[in-house]
């Protein structure tokens, strides 16, 4: 209830767009598409029509004989039906690298970006509106890009989504699925920037303490306030440990391809993913994502033991805590989907109300002088004077400590900072202590 009168407040005054940056991006994204088409009628020596499914289908499949992508099946008995949607070109992209393909991929963005995230309806005052849904998202199953399982949606636990606003009809509808380059248009007032307040690495680390990872414990613990460049002499790097552990190698010996291994292995095994969705985010054999799972689980064996327990509580009670004490029901069928949800339940609803509840005291203990001015999931989004960049900071970081405690052990996540003149420009920025 407490979230209700900020998320009212960011409904009310909306964000503001500049025309002439919003002219510019449009003229941008115009000419590129023009450019995009001619070289796919000069490729293609015909033309086709990219928003036509049918049309598409058969360029894909029968003009370039690429492997045919099907629609993901509910029961085995189903028919299955050939699709070349949004997915199954991103997986076709992985496959295979094509220049008519990429091309395709461009312009579909690009006119989805024209069509509809550049083309709003703005208010009197070029601003838009949403309504924040404030009691939790349905989003598709994605994290930092990394497509976790193969289901079409899931719960995402107390992180706000935005749609239409229902009170002031300006806008798009969902706002925080802008893209990159449409953000760039929600310009800041002269003398001003956007400060963007997110909680480092929070999912990560929150597991670290669930499963009692000491090796990951003692380096957030040892990262926590410390300036970048500290933590990157020190090599205080989640995915370059976690690299370092698997491969049996010191953490400045890791090479950049073992440290993407990590990453993504890190990203997908909290959550319990399996060899194919492995070997289609690395790009590599069925096989060889089975060999480095097996090394994964090998170095980290805290993870199965821990997946065991939220299973045992989950037969139990069917219900499990977050790190507030918030609880949730898992009634669907018993097996690997409602499993998978469970463990992604303590570290997703954990973080999410931690911004929550960052955000309301934000509004309440600052809200005079400190402008909110939106709320994107997993960051805070704030207009500042330029002039009193550092410490609105400052005050913010104070704010958003907020102590989280498991097993009788209290622990903070540390927050990052990021300035820049738009929403869509944003920079690294380290508060100058006194």
């Amino acid at each position: 209830m407490s979230q209700l009168e900020p998320a009212m407040m960011l409904q009310l005054q909306g964000l503001y767009i500049n025309p002439e940056k919003r002219k510019e991006l449009q003229e941008k994204a115009s000419i590129r598409t023009v450019e995009l088409e001619a070289e796919l009628e000069e490729l293609l020596k015909k033309k086709v029509n990219f928003s036509s499914p049918k049309q598409l289908q058969t360029l894909l499949y029968i003009d370039l004989g690429l492997p045919v992508q099907y629609k993901r099946r509910k029961t085995a008995n189903e028919e299955r039906k050939i699709t070349a949607d949004a997915g199954a070109l991103r997986k076709l992209n992985q496959k295979v690298s094509h220049p008519v393909l990429e091309r395709i991929m461009e312009l579909k963005k690009l006119i989805k970006l024209s069509t509809g995230f550049l083309n709003v309806d703005t208010s009197p005052t070029s601003r838009v509106h949403t309504c924040y849904n404030v009691t939790g998202a349905t989003m598709s199953r994605e994290n930092k890009g990394f497509i976790i399982d193969d289901e079409d949606s899931y719960k995402s636990f107390g992180r706000w989504s935005s749609s239409k606003s229902i009170i002031l009809p300006f806008g798009s509808g969902n706002l925080q699925n802008n893209p990159k380059k449409a953000r760039k248009m929600y310009t800041a007032p002269e003398g001003y920037v956007f400060l963007q307040a997110d909680y480092m690495q929070a999912e990560a680390v929150v597991v670290s303490y669930l499963i009692n990872d000491i090796r990951l414990k003692q380096m957030f613990q040892e990262a926590y306030g410390k300036p970048k460049s500290y933590i990157q002499e020190k090599g205080l790097d989640v995915h370059r440990i976690t690299a370092a552990t698997m491969f049996n190698v010191p953490v400045a010996k890791v090479t950049a391809e073992q440290r993407s291994i990590g990453k993504t292995l890190r990203h997908a095994l909290s959550y319990s993913a399996g060899p194919a969705v492995i070997a289609n985010r690395l790009d590599c054999q069925l096989k060889d994502a089975k060999y480095f799972l097996k090394l994964y689980h090998a170095s980290c064996p805290q993870l199965s033991i821990w997946h065991s327990r939220i299973q045992d509580n989950l037969k139990r009670t069917r219900t499990l805590h977050n790190l507030f004490g918030r609880k949730h029901y898992f009634l669907d069928r018993w097996g690997d989907s409602l499993f998978r949800s469970a463990y992604s339940f303590i570290p997703q609803s954990t973080v999410g109300d931690l911004l929550n509840k960052a955000l309301v005291a934000l509004y309440q203990q600052h809200g005079n002088d400190i402008d909110l001015v939106l709320q994107l999931h997993d960051a805070i989004y704030c207009l500042v004077k330029q002039s009193e960049l550092n410490d609105q900071a400052k005050k913010i970081r104070e704010v958003m400590k907020i102590p989280l405690t498991h097993k009788s052990e209290t622990f903070f996540i540390d927050v990052d900072f990021a300035v820049g003149p738009s929403w869509g420009e944003q920079e690294p920025f380290e508060i100058a202590e006194d």
